[in-house]
């Protein structure tokens, strides 16, 4: 086998095991498990969380977490069993009756166990802008896309036994509300690792033709 394609082989394995290889940590994720009025399985809830059914308020499946204000959050432990990098995020949509005054008013965090959280919106610069809601007359309000707020970190950062905050406040009224949908934590190989174990398991198919000849 001429060495370009063992490295393109390489390659494509590397890629192939990347996938595979990721591990997801989270429990019912998309809150789609869920007693009502707002007990979702596996999750614990901090502040004022409800079930939401509405479609256009549903990322992926047939339920979303609606964050109400003053303070909703949501919280589940896990064990980390990978190494390499976590990566870990959640989609959002936000609802409200003015985009001038009281959808800027939100702060939606992120943590993984006592590392910095990620923040958009309150006083935090990198929000979603104006463009980015719609007007929807059958709600009576305006609507954002969804937007996907995650970061990775280091496993080695953070112990074994980590835990996922999602959190949403707003220092206004009931006229915006926050829904979230599709959370993650996925164990994630660094490139380098699987690089190497994807030229390894290439350099063996080489050598496996060779000794056929």
């Amino acid at each position: 086998m001429k060495k370009g394609k063992v490295l393109i082989l390489a390659l494509l394995l590397s890629f192939s095991l990347a996938g595979v290889a990721s591990a997801e940590y989270i429990l019912n994720p998309g809150f789609e498990d869920y007693t009502l009025p707002d007990d979702f399985t596996y999750w614990t809830e901090g502040g004022s969380v409800l079930v939401n059914t509405t479609p256009q308020f549903v990322y992926e499946g047939n339920a979303s977490a609606f964050l109400r204000v003053p303070g909703g959050s949501l919280y589940q432990s896990f064990t980390i069993t990978g190494s390499g990098l976590l990566s870990y995020g959640a989609w959002f949509r936000i609802a409200t009756n003015s985009i001038s005054s009281n959808w800027d008013q939100v702060q939606i965090s992120l943590q993984i166990d006592s590392q910095p959280w990620t923040t958009i919106g309150g006083g935090v610069t990198n929000f979603i802008s104006e463009a980015n809601f719609q007007w929807n007359a059958s709600l009576n309000n305006y609507i954002s896309d969804w937007f996907l707020i995650s970061n990775t970190i280091s496993v080695a950062s953070i112990p074994i036994n980590a835990q996922i905050n999602i959190n949403a406040q707003n220092t206004d009224t009931e006229l915006t509300k926050v829904f979230v949908d599709s959370s993650f934590a996925q164990s994630v190989p660094e490139p380098a690792t699987m690089l190497l174990l994807g030229l390894g398991l290439a350099g063996l198919a080489g050598m496996r033709r060779k000794v056929r000849k």
